[in-house]
């Protein structure tokens, strides 16, 4: 009997005696024995997500000054849900990834209504200015603007995440009525 290439699946060959229950009975089994690992593998990956993967959630309760042309770390001040002790009050701004492992990080952050200039919201890790994830665009006019960042990759035990945020209005500008909000959840 011969084997597929990628699952090792028999299938009968031409030079084989016909026996097509033997040969059915074969194909049969190793499918049963895959799916069984697969759902195997899945059942491990379902048990870790439901026992103790980080999911953090934090958003800031009042707008806050961003000053013209400097990004700028948003403070978080309400912790929606917190399973790994990803946010402490003591350092407002930044996520910490308790957990080595695969995250999925979103930020949203908008800007009170201002014609002039460019609005951005960015991720970076650690404080640097090596930003994961950046939106930019141009003023909305008399509209607020608003902008959601989205990163997923894989961080060490300790790293930090800050939503920041840049305008360049030429003057201080607050966020916008409809609060920021961060969020980190481990995947793997």
């Amino acid at each position: 009997m011969g084997t597929t290439t990628n699952y090792a699946l028999p299938y009968p060959e031409l030079s084989d005696a016909p026996n097509v229950p033997a040969h059915m009975g074969s194909l049969a089994q190793a499918v049963d024995t895959r799916i069984k690992a697969t759902n195997d593998a899945i059942a491990a990956l379902q048990a870790a997500a439901s026992s103790g993967f980080q999911n953090t959630l934090v958003y800031k309760s009042t707008t806050q000054s961003i000053p013209t042309a400097a990004w700028t770390a948003v403070t978080f001040d309400v912790e929606i849900i917190d399973t790994g002790s990803g946010w402490a009050v003591g350092n407002p701004s930044q996520m910490v990834l308790q957990q080595t492992g695969q995250f999925v990080v979103t930020g949203f952050c908008g800007f009170a209504a201002n014609a002039t200039g460019n609005r951005g919201v960015g991720l970076r890790v650690n404080g640097t200015t090596n930003y994961i994830a950046l939106s930019n665009g141009d003023a909305a006019g008399s509209d607020e603007w608003f902008g959601n960042v989205h990163f997923e990759g894989r961080f060490n035990s300790g790293d930090y995440v800050e939503l920041v945020a840049r305008q360049t209005s030429g003057a201080n500008l607050s966020t916008s009525s409809v609060l920021p909000r961060l969020s980190a959840r481990r995947v793997l």
